[in-house]
């Protein structure tokens, strides 16, 4: 799952054994008996979810709207997406890969090794310079109150959601609401009768998706009160899986730490590219990022606490670099500078 702010964007491992890795998604058939037989308990499984709410210092009018959204919206995805990444990376044993072609152990840019595939490319860097362009203020004052470069933001933001462009594709209030509900393996038939779980395996999977639920259940109540004090109308937002939003895929509970009001008009809107862009900044900030070139182990050790992956950390450096240096007359030249997308 999400690190501190985001959903992790790299390709999910492969693993192929003796006990075969679950595809993330559901047989349709199933999911859709599944679904249907699921709608019997949402009417039960909301009224839980609203009294807890309630008794967490929520109104009646204030959730009325929300709730009103809810009504047959229970999904099995987001927890059963989280089973099925539990169930691959702790009960399959990962198959020693064996490498097609050895990637050189340097770069012209002089980046370490992983990378993510496609993304560091001259076209992308072009991009990356053009969103710096189209909002220089912001960038700018980003250097200046938290010091992070410029480069770094764009490659970042280019990362997360191509500049905006993907946003993803679902929405955060019944994501969040249907995995802070989703308790019990049993409400996750789509998703778990293939698994063969042994009861040593099944209790340790129960456990585990209990505080996956109260972890969702936090950020749906975070998403609320960002929702109620920013009048931001989040039934119609896009975000990922698990409820990350904006152009930098913000986690609900990071907004009210590190969201900044950019452009000044009162409110935090992190599909705004100027509040996301100061909002970034911010969060890198106060991560430990304190000047516009510290140590290369430094940024990497920062970025990581965007998103825990040293490939995430090493790509955004790999663009952010040749965003810097790469010419405008590039822009139909789509060389990587190890493969392509």
């Amino acid at each position: 799952m999400a690190c501190s702010c985001t959903a992790s964007h790299a390709p999910a491992p492969k693993k192929q054994t003796e006990q075969k890795a679950v595809s993330l998604q559901p047989a349709a058939e199933t999911a859709k008996s599944s679904e249907q037989n699921n709608e019997q308990l949402t009417d039960k499984t909301w009224t839980a979810l609203h009294a807890r709410l309630i008794n967490d210092g929520f109104t009646e009018q204030e959730l009325h709207k929300f709730f009103l959204q809810l009504e047959h919206a229970y999904s099995q995805k987001p927890m059963g997406n989280k089973v099925k990444e539990l169930y691959n990376a702790n009960f399959v044993p990962r198959k020693k890969s064996v490498s097609k072609k050895q990637k050189p152990k340097t770069n012209a840019l002089g980046i370490p090794y992983p990378w993510y595939n496609g993304y560091v490319t001259k076209e992308n860097a072009l991009k990356c310079q053009n969103f710096i362009k189209a909002h220089e203020q912001y960038f700018l004052l980003a250097e200046q109150r938290y010091r992070v470069p410029r480069h770094v933001l764009s490659a970042l933001i280019y990362v997360e959601t191509w500049h905006g462009k993907f946003l993803g594709k679902f929405n955060p209030l019944p994501m969040l609401a249907s995995m802070a509900v989703s308790t019990d393996l049993s409400m996750l038939p789509a998703y778990t009768e293939n698994l063969h779980l042994t009861p040593k395996q099944e209790k340790w999977m129960q456990n585990k998706i209990k505080v996956k639920a109260d972890w969702a259940y936090a950020e749906l109540k975070a998403l609320l009160q960002y929702a109620l004090q920013n009048d931001a109308d989040i039934n119609s937002v896009p975000s990922s899986i698990y409820g990350a939003i904006g152009y930098g895929q913000f986690m609900p509970s990071n907004i009210s730490r590190f969201g900044v009001d950019g452009n000044g008009d009162g409110k935090i809107d992190l599909f705004n590219p100027q509040d996301a862009i100061l909002s970034v900044a911010c969060f890198l900030n106060r991560q430990g990022w304190k000047e516009l070139s510290p140590p290369f182990a430094k940024q990497v050790k920062v970025l990581k606490r965007y998103n825990y992956s040293t490939a995430y950390a090493h790509t955004i450096l790999a663009l952010a670099k040749l965003s810097k240096t790469v010419l405008p007359n590039i822009a139909q030249n789509k060389e990587n500078m190890h493969g392509t997308r």
